[in-house]
């Protein structure tokens, strides 16, 4: 997905078709759930379509751009989303219609929102991350880092973090986190997991880093055939 509301889907990784969501403004995130995409976008707009072609545009209390959106499939109900304003206020919604008053979290600048394996992690732009079973209550984690904290995925009974220099930690339970190394200083924009693979990406070298299993060593990989550009993220299904 990129910021034109353009994005590319694949079903081998290798061959590419170029889309568009038809919301044409900068569209920062997308997320699947209770049958409804729903998309976020810097006017502080949220849309909500069942087919990712019409989108109707929802009420809330936002005045500023949102940049973060995830969802828990786990909630009571059978799901919530959750998003994060530019300075940090976070609403909530069941069904991606009707969505909260924003309110305070424990950051001022939210770069990190996802719901991973029964924990919500919240990072901000420095070296905070906090972590929540409900999005409401938050328990600031100790990550020995001082870069600003992107991306998070959950796999093979780990979680990873990863950010700004090259920053990667990791956690076995979403408390305590340990530093890797990642051979790199560029900024890393996505990690995802696998087949026993850990992979991790930079946004402005278009260089990927691969990990065996568990992601405590780092190897950089060939770049993709995209040389200059910014690789933005990692996902897997």
């Amino acid at each position: 997905l990129w910021g034109s509301a353009t994005f590319s889907t694949s079903t081998d990784g290798e061959n590419w078709t170029l889309g568009h969501l038809g919301l044409f403004e900068q569209v920062n995130e997308v997320v699947f759930g209770k049958g409804l995409f729903v998309a976020v976008c810097s006017s502080g707009k949220i849309y909500t379509s069942p087919d990712a072609k019409v989108w109707t545009p929802r009420a809330n209390g936002a005045t500023e751009s949102i940049f973060e959106l995830t969802f828990n499939p786990d909630a009571p109900g059978g799901g919530l989303f959750v998003t994060s304003t530019a300075t940090g206020l976070l609403m909530r919604s069941t069904d991606g219609i009707t969505w909260t008053a924003p309110a305070a979290s424990p950051y001022s600048r939210v770069f990190l929102l996802r719901y991973l394996n029964g924990l919500y992690l919240l990072g901000n732009d420095s070296d905070q991350l906090s972590t929540s079973t409900d999005a409401t209550t938050w328990t600031p984690a100790t990550t020995g880092l001082s870069s600003a904290l992107v991306d998070a995925h959950y796999g093979n009974g780990r979680y990873i973090v990863v950010g700004n220099g090259g920053a990667i930690i990791t956690s076995d339970t979403g408390s305590a986190w340990t530093i890797r190394t990642s051979g790199t200083t560029s900024n890393l924009s996505g990690v995802a997991y696998l087949n026993n693979v850990w992979v991790a990406v930079t946004n402005n070298a278009a260089t990927i880093l691969t990990s065996s299993t568990n992601g405590d060593s780092w190897t950089t990989v060939s770049s993709p055939p995209v040389s200059g550009q910014q690789l933005n993220g990692a996902a897997t299904d």
